[in-house]
């Protein structure tokens, strides 16, 4: 059976809200929060867009680290990481950054979408690495989870 995309009024609303974070005046707020009720499609909507954008597309799992989230980017991306965890952030800046690089010269957009977020919405280490890489390279990142993901994150000031 072949998988058929269906434009709902849910895919309109995340159509909109990713057109208004590319348009937006500061180049280094670009994070976007995707969260609601489980079972609403919110995972099958940000992996869609991922694939029509070739966006990167990674699942946060209940117990990542700073160093396994990288690693698992950079895996990814098909890069291997190296060992410390430096030295990943680094790769993470300069192989994010060229892909960003890649897709604008093709008028295109290049984005990380991190499903499951509520597995790391209250680790400041984690969700401030993954602001510092968005802020850093002005690339958008799509947090992807349930209940009231966006309210936690804005109570830790995690996307301030």
């Amino acid at each position: 059976m072949r998988s058929v995309h269906v434009n709902t009024k849910n895919t309109t609303r995340f159509l909109t809200r990713m057109s208004e974070l590319l348009d937006r005046g500061a180049a280094e707020a670009c994070i976007l929060v995707l969260d609601g009720d489980p079972g609403l499609g919110k995972t099958t909507e940000a992996e869609w867009w991922a694939v029509q954008n070739n966006a990167l597309f990674v699942r946060a799992k209940t117990k990542w680290t700073e160093a396994w989230m990288l690693r698992e980017i950079l895996e990814t991306l098909n890069v291997t990481p190296q060992y410390s965890y430096e030295r990943m952030y680094k790769q993470a800046l300069e192989v994010l950054g060229a892909r960003a690089s890649m897709a604008d010269t093709e008028d295109a957009t290049f984005a990380v979408v991190v499903d499951e977020i509520d597995h790391i919405v209250r680790s400041d280490k984690m969700i401030n690495t993954l602001r510092d890489l968005s802020d850093m390279l002005e690339i958008p990142f799509v947090f992807v989870g349930v209940d009231r993901v966006g309210a936690t994150l804005a109570r830790n000031k995690a996307t301030a």
